[in-house]
């Protein structure tokens, strides 16, 4: 990242990730712009910008949103999002020193590439292999981060399909750790 505004926009995707992950766990439930853009961030590995990444920077709006609450000191209840924060940007920190990890998460991402064909986002089988490349990757040097699902965290229509197993928020916020590390 080359300017303050790429490194503003970035850290904007981490709060991102992290809001939408705390608010699927205990909400059961986020805004679907925020969420599709967020996923689809992981597979824009080309892009010019920063800010394409996500399509612009109204597709971290939740993200600034987010950001621009918790620094300005907000509400306290929501400090979930700050402790997601720094535990993703800790593992970020880690796994940038692990090589052979970061291929198996470009590989994972790879293959779930070839997946869009098949599937729009964010359907319930592209969250669950991006949560299934988080579960063999990152997670196995993170502490164990254990989000409390909202009992209504089936929040996509297409995540009734059992594809995603029992725990549908932890498989939709270990997508978005994912999303937020890479």
């Amino acid at each position: 990242m080359k300017t303050d505004r790429d490194r503003c926009i970035a850290i904007a995707g981490v709060f991102q990730a992290a809001e939408l992950a705390s608010q699927i766990a205990h909400r059961g439930m986020a805004d679907s712009l925020a969420v599709e853009t967020s996923i689809h961030s992981l597979f824009q590995t080309d892009a010019d910008t920063v800010s394409e990444v996500y399509g612009g920077i109204l597709g971290i709006a939740t993200g600034l949103n987010a950001m621009a609450a918790r620094l300005e000191g907000g509400d306290l209840k929501e400090v979930n999002t700050i402790r997601y924060v720094v535990a993703l940007l800790n593992l970020e920190r880690k796994l940038s020193k692990k090589r052979e990890m970061l291929k198996q998460v470009s590989k994972g991402i790879s293959l779930a590439t070839e997946r869009l064909s098949h599937f729009n986002l964010p359907h319930s089988n592209i969250i669950a292999q991006l949560a299934d490349i988080y579960a063999s990757t990152v997670s196995t040097f993170a502490k164990p981060r254990k989000c409390q699902p909202h009992p209504r965290s089936c929040y996509w229509q297409a995540c009734a399909q059992p594809c995603c197993g029992d725990n549908v928020a932890e498989a939709v916020s270990r997508s978005f750790l994912l999303e937020s590390i890479c």
